[in-house]
């Protein structure tokens, strides 16, 4: 949930964004990007800080 569909590194809000914008309001997928957001980017804020720890 951290790159675009080309590859390039991104954040959850930039990613979310670009999800939305593609699919459309009605969609099923956006439909399920906008309920699902605040638990996405728990999950995204989790993951980035359990790497930063293995990284450091």
């Amino acid at each position: 949930m951290t790159t675009t569909p080309d590859g390039e590194i991104t954040d959850w809000d930039g990613r979310r964004t670009e999800i939305l914008g593609r699919y459309g309001a009605g969609s099923l997928v956006f439909d399920y990007i906008s309920e699902a957001n605040p638990m996405i980017a728990e999950s995204v804020r989790r993951v980035s800080e359990r790497l930063s720890a293995v990284r450091a």
